[in-house]
């Protein structure tokens, strides 16, 4: 059903991005409490899915899905604040620019597949660019002000499809 609709994959993409904020917030400690949570909770999904009869694939319910999966997004989202939740708030398109301009300054290697989502390879990419550049916090996460001073707004505008075209499963969800 995602790659069917991309309005459903907005959203997994919301949940991915508030998924990986609280999987840093929470730390390797936390990472195997939280994978198991959201496995439950992906549970719920199921029932947006039918399946008519053995020889046809199960049929999914778009609004269902992004309904539940906004609730779950939602959940996750109440337990971020500060930077965490700022940057899962942002918008898809602003994450593909920062994690270019962070290929671009050589923070993540060329061969990095832009995909929006902050897996760990982009979480030390941005600690990193947080330490070399001294910004006041180094904790993996961009603040609304780090994010601003990495890609000014103005760029993300005139630059909102970089890095569409490449897209991998560094940060898609496999809690």
């Amino acid at each position: 059903m995602l790659c069917e609709n991309s309005e459903a994959t907005k959203h997994e993409l919301m949940f991915d991005q508030t998924y990986y904020a609280l999987r840093q917030l929470v730390g390797q400690a936390g990472w195997r409490a939280l994978r198991n949570e959201a496995v439950t909770d992906e549970g719920t999904l199921k029932q947006c899915i039918s399946v008519t009869g053995p020889q046809q694939p199960p049929s999914a319910d778009p609004d269902c899905y992004m309904s539940h999966i906004d609730a779950i997004t939602e959940k996750y989202r109440r337990r971020l604040s500060g930077a965490a939740l700022e940057e899962a708030s942002r918008p898809i398109d602003e994450h593909l620019a920062l994690q270019g301009k962070l290929i671009e300054l050589g923070y993540l290697p060329p061969s990095t597949k832009v995909d929006g989502v902050y897996g760990e390879t982009t979480r030390n990419a941005i600690e990193t660019w947080q330490r070399v550049t001294g910004r006041p916090v180094v904790n993996g996460f961009l603040s609304d002000a780090d994010a601003q001073v990495l890609l000014p707004v103005d760029t993300v505008s005139e630059h909102p499809d970089q890095g569409k075209e490449n897209v991998n499963v560094e940060g898609s969800k496999n809690p």
